[in-house]
């Protein structure tokens, strides 16, 4: 295995720091907090900040990761984060949120080198004092003023949670249980312990095994004193300095606690279960308080009231109007419970009507006008009379259509872990090929309660989307974009026939349908034939004229013309609802169907399909697979021939253009369902059928799919997906043009990549394909060949259960000078640190080389699994590992041509696409980052003696590797270090805004030892007393 010279382990345990290239505001996160600030909403989410104005228009957004707190000074907005890797503690201005100043609070901590160093501390909350700004951070609390300068700190023994102010003096929640009271010079005055620890007793021994503290996690001011949120689930008030009062609200059992501190083997934390596990809010007289499965009211320390409630998913409460708004677990809807804040009783519910997504958590703020309750994934507004006034959508997963110069991302959510089975999605994301957003479509509130996007179609000029309801109920919805600026072209139904053929015109018409319903049809059956037909001479001559005029008198007397009755007559007015369109849209898709140069839109719906022409949406074909709506009812007759077609006889039958094979400037069809397939071909102004096959069992429609021409026919292929009893789902890829099978893959989670690339010198593309197969299989194939199978792993399944996708396989440059393109599998350690690829000759069959690109703890070959994308853009190779069991994601930049990496992205990436000479980095909670590997960093060293002054061109946080050992770090552009005698290999990386950067130079030390400069001596005076002697004896 070739060893690259960096050592990297180390960068598994750094958090992630902040990535200011990311784009997308639609970022899926937990909200943090809701400020108000004049007519704005200020929405803090753990990755990044939203400026709302009062109708619903994000006003501006900041990329932000590991956000923790906000709170607001004037017009200056204070964050601060979790990170450590940047200042942690950020002031914007409002609204335009540019950044004022920040400041990095630090500490000396014992580190994993087993030295003293100065690191920074996480930032837990901001509290506005008036003109001060007051922010716990680790264990200390400091107090700043508006330029960001630290007016005074505090420091206590463990970690400071939070701080309020009573009078002059400052109240601190910490980790071992204490309130600290401070003066208003934040000079220590007392500290009360509040909570005690928790002794882990052995059950079988009856010793202590370990002593836990327990967190005092807020303090909150009430009437004249502080109340104190507390760990052991405990509502302590203080007075004076003084514990007052103290109420349970809920106690743990022994057993719970001892298996959760067994569990943790330390004390509460930040990500565990237990923090912040009891929260409290002022009321008009009381305080309420709520942990996951309860709320009550407290007052005077009694429990006025409680009620057992599931806050599972509820990060907060709010009260407005002395109500209690709550937040609840989702179920077919939505929904907010309101209490009476002074008896608990139960005042009502508000229902939000539409399809519920899976929520991760709620945040729930009561506004003077309405409520916002935001979800990880929606932010809503509603009025407290029940109605939304507007909603921000937000994903945490993206799928790409890259056409032309754009690339469209859609956020399909999906009802299964399957890749091809049907999703949904509420907006649309379209981006240049800079990296730039050029457009967003979100839906419509009014439309996303009812149903959503499940279809996109993409063409020259418009966007085509396919607005399906979530229920039977109503028409499904074609939606058209403008291709260039997303503005709406067209919204409504597809089509506006109601009935099949032309029955519109005749059971539309009320005033004609209350005379046809009422209508006797028989009187028809007595009215000679003549009479029908006009054959009034005939009649005469046959029947005389005075029967003739009988006849003609009861003529008169019908409703209707006689000829129109005749022709109503067909009509069964007890099945008039299967006359009736199904709107119901299985498939939509884009292709020039009239030869005009402009794409037109096919719809295929449940019971018909229809082209519109895509220059005015015009209906420019019809068919309908019910041909007895036809050749049953007389008045839909002559119509039978246009709008019904042999190649398309049932109903859910999706039709797809493809591929123009036969020269006429139109493209043939692909016509399919559940059980059948077959080809159409343009004849004429119409298409006629050239084969179909039937009887097939087990297709799953939902995941069939027109695919890439494969095997150089010059035809689209198709995909199917077959259910089998007891035995995996196949996919089959099989030609339109021949109907042969081309490949097969068998398994789950399928993703191929068609046409990736020419591995084995036949001059053809080979696919790839990454599926579940009793372990993570990848696949090399092409038409009726397999190049390559390979299963290095079993178990991948915490990989992709954190990012749903997983594909470690990419076709990349030639590696072994074969003049063949080779492959490369990307593997992670799943446990420790360690990433390798392995390139591999497909051609040959056999490994070229691994090269390990992170440094692994293990020499064994066991522990590893696949890394969740790998994607090569020339001679750069980006390798995203995953964010698993408790390592940081990221992404290693590789150069292949000079083998060795040129950077590392810190972020989470879920996708990688190619973006012009770099990449688009789509992180795992939807975050985008278009990428361009910046220019590297030029290194400077200057010696004097054995000592070393390196220099970097850049700011950030910077390590100093000699010889691959770590020698140093810290914030800045320089760093002095003393080295041994001889030549150095001398590696800088700096990190700034999430890149880090790698440089390698050489340095020589030489220093001559005291040792050494003696023995000179020595023999300098030798050698002269050799040339004194010499010279006596010649004289």
């Amino acid at each position: 295995m070739r060893i690259l010279v960096f050592i990297l382990a180390i960068l598994i345990v750094l958090p992630t720091p902040l990535f200011a290239m990311q784009i997308n505001p639609r970022v899926h996160g937990d909200i943090i907090k809701i400020l108000p600030f004049k007519d704005f909403y200020i929405i803090a989410s753990s990755n990044g900040i939203f400026v709302f104005n009062k109708n619903g228009k994000l006003i501006n957004f900041v990329d932000i990761k590991d956000v923790s707190d906000i709170g607001i000074s004037d017009s200056m907005l204070i964050v601060t984060t979790h990170t450590q890797l940047v200042p942690n503690v950020l002031a914007y201005s409002l609204y335009d949120l540019n950044k004022l100043w920040e400041f990095e609070p630090k500490m000396e901590v014992f580190d994993e080198y087993l030295v003293w160093d100065e690191k920074e501390t996480r930032s837990w909350c901001v509290k506005i004092f008036g003109k001060d700004i007051g922010i716990c951070s680790g264990h200390t609390f400091y107090l700043m003023d508006k330029n960001g300068h630290v007016v005074r700190s505090f420091r206590a023994e463990n970690d400071v949670w939070d701080a309020e102010k009573l009078g002059d003096e400052y109240y601190l929640a910490t980790q071992d249980g204490d309130v600290y009271i401070l003066d208003s010079n934040l000079k220590f005055k007392s500290k009360i312990n509040v909570v005690k620890e928790f002794k882990l007793i052995d059950p079988v021994t009856n010793t202590t095994r370990a002593r836990f503290k327990r967190s005092t996690w807020q303090t909150l001011s009430y009437n004249d004193g502080i109340a104190a949120a507390c760990e052991d689930g405990r509502v302590v008030f203080l007075e004076n300095s003084r514990v007052k009062w103290d109420s349970v609200v809920e106690e743990q059992s022994k057993s719970l606690l001892y298996m959760y501190y067994q569990e943790i083997d330390r004390e509460t934390g930040f990500g565990d279960r237990n923090f912040r596990n009891v929260k409290i809010i002022k009321a008009e007289d009381g305080i309420v308080v709520y942990t996951k499965n309860k709320i009550a009211l407290l007052r005077d320390g009694d429990i006025v009231w409680e009620r057992d409630v599931n806050l599972e998913l509820a990060k907060n409460l709010c009260i407005h109007n002395n109500l209690l708004y709550v937040p609840q677990k989702p179920k077919k809807s939505e929904s907010i419970a309101i209490y009476w804040v002074q008896n608990g009783s139960k005042k009502g519910t508000i229902f939000i009507e539409n399809p519920v997504q899976e929520i991760e958590s709620y945040y729930l703020f009561c506004g003077k006008d309405g409520i916002i309750l935001a979800s990880d994934n929606e932010i809503k507004y509603l009025s407290y009379r029940e109605d939304v006034k507007w909603y921000f959508p937000r994903a945490r997963e993206y799928d790409e259509i890259i056409d032309g110069d754009m690339i469209f991302l859609v956020p399909k959510m999906r009802r299964s872990e399957e890749p091809l089975d049907p999703w949904i999605a509420y907006f649309i994301i379209a981006m240049d090929k800079d990296g730039n957003i050029v457009w967003e479509y979100t839906l419509p509130y009014e439309k996303r309660k009812k149903g959503g996007i499940a279809d996109i179609e993409v063409s020259k000029n418009f966007i085509a989307l396919a607005y399906i309801r979530s229920s039977e109920k109503g028409y499904d919805e074609l939606i058209v974009l403008n291709r260039t600026n997303g503005r709406v072209i067209y919204e409504g139904n597809v089509t506006k026939r109601v009935y099949a053929g032309i029955l519109d015109k005749y059971l539309l018409n009320k005033t004609l349908m209350r005379i046809v319903r009422s209508f006797d049809f028989s009187v028809l059956d007595n009215i000679l034939s003549e009479i029908k037909e006009g054959r009034i001479e005939d009649a005469i001559n046959m029947y005389g004229e005075e029967e003739v005029m009988r006849w003609m008198s009861m003529l008169e007397k019908l409703p209707l013309d006689i000829e129109l009755l005749e022709k109503l007559r067909g009509i069964d007015f007890k099945r008039i609802h299967e006359y009736m369109l199904r709107k119901n849209i299985r498939d939509i898709s884009v292709g020039d169907m009239n030869a005009d140069g402009v794409a037109d839109i096919i719809v295929s719906a449940r019971d018909f399909m229809l082209v519109l022409d895509g220059r005015n949406l015009k209906e420019i074909m019809f068919k309908d697979p019910r041909r007895w709506r036809y050749n049953d009812i007389e008045i839909n007759r002559p119509f039978a021939r246009n709008f019904t077609a042999n190649w398309y006889e049932e109903d859910d039958t999706i039709v797809v253009p493809i591929n123009d094979f036969n020269n006429d400037s139109k493209p043939e069809l692909f016509v399919y369902k559940h059980d059948r397939y077959g080809l159409v071909e343009s004849f004429g102004r119409d298409y006629r059928k050239v084969w179909m096959e039937k009887g097939i069992e087990n297709i799953i429609s939902e995941r069939t799919r027109v695919v890439e021409d494969m095997d150089g026919d010059g035809m689209q292929e198709f995909m199917i997906s077959r259910w089998r009893k007891n035995q995996p789902d196949i996919i089959e890829i099989i030609s339109i043009k021949s109907r042969r099978r081309l490949a097969s893959i068998e398994g789950s989670k399928v993703h191929i990549k068609f046409n990736a690339g020419d591995v084995d010198g036949d001059g053809k593309n080979e696919s790839l394909a990454f599926f579940d197969m009793e372990g993570g299989m990848v696949k090399i194939f092409s038409p009726t060949k397999v190049i390559w199978e390979y299963k290095y792993v079993d178990d991948f399944w915490d990989v992709w259960r954190s990012y749903g996708y997983l594909f470690p396989i990419e076709v990349v440059r030639d590696v072994n000078g074969d003049g063949v393109r080779d492959v490369a599998i990307g593997l992670v350690r799943r446990w420790d640190s360690g990433a390798k690829i392995i390139f591999f000759d497909a051609k040959q069959k056999n490994v070229i080389k691994e090269v390990e690109i992170e440094k692994s703890k293990r020499y064994d070959d066991g522990d590893w699994t696949y890394v969740n994308e790998i994607v090569a853009n020339g001679n750069l190779l980006a390798i995203a590992l995953p964010a698993i069991n408790g390592k940081s994601g990221k992404v290693i930049i590789y150069d292949m041509e000079n083998d060795k990496i040129v950077g590392i992205v810190h972020e989470s990436v879920r996708r990688i696409l190619r973006l012009g000479s770099g990449f688009l980095f789509m992180r795992n909670d939807g975050g985008l980052v278009p990428f361009d590997v910046p220019e590297p960093i030029e290194v400077s060293i200057k010696t004097e003696g054995n000592k070393a002054h390196i220099e970097w061109d850049r700011e950030g946080y910077a390590k100093v590797y000699v010889d691959g050992a770590l020698a140093g770090r810290r914030r800045g552009r320089g760093m002095d270090i003393v080295l041994d005698n001889g030549e150095h290999e001398i590696t800088v990386s700096v990190l700034s805004k999430g890149y880090e950067n790698f440089a390698t130079t050489k340095a020589k030390i030489f220093v001559p030892s005291s040792l050494s400069t003696l023995n000179i001596v020595l023999v300098l005076i030798i050698a002269t007393l050799v040339v004194v002697k010499v010279w006596a004896m010649k004289r």
